[in-house]
């Protein structure tokens, strides 16, 4: 589980099948899929996150999915995938859109605070994101029946 353990999974709701679930996955094969990096205009290193949600998603639901990916800032990505084993000219429209974030102060490796932005020193810091996830079914073809409204949920990592 989670570095927080099962106190992040409350009772009722969701939480206590999340909680299942998770316990569930214990010992089977981790997800894996590449990462990349890039640098912003100021020089920076930033992660590339088309690049990496395509991976994700890639990887979670097989390398045909993604069908389609657009990225208009750091902060909202649209794409259409396809997923593996779904029935055929089953597409979904799904819209990303990063809605916080939360940094904690960078760290040495020995714990200590270290503020050297001028020296770009970092050498590990902290965050969390929530990210607004909207998935829509595309109409159409195999959807030519009335599609469900639109699925909301908020992801924080």
């Amino acid at each position: 589980l989670a570095p927080a353990g099962d106190v992040l999974f409350s009772p009722g709701r969701n939480g206590t099948e999340s909680l299942r679930r998770a316990r569930a996955e214990i010992g089977t094969p981790p997800l894996e899929y590449e990462c990349r990096w890039q640098r912003d205009g100021e020089g920076w290193v930033v992660v590339d996150r088309a690049y990496n949600v395509a991976s994700i998603s890639k990887a979670s639901m097989g390398q045909k999915a993604v069908q389609y990916i657009e990225e208009d800032g750091p902060d909202h990505q649209t794409l259409v995938l396809a997923p593996a084993g779904a029935p055929k000219g089953l597409v979904y429209k799904v819209d990303l859109r990063v809605v916080s974030r939360h940094a904690d102060a960078a760290t040495t490796e020995a714990g200590f605070s270290q503020l050297c932005a001028n020296q770009r020193c970092v050498e590990r810091f902290d965050c969390a994101e929530t990210v607004r996830q909207t998935v829509i079914i595309v109409p159409g073809g195999a959807n030519a029946r009335v599609a469900p409204p639109p699925a909301v949920k908020e992801v924080e990592t």
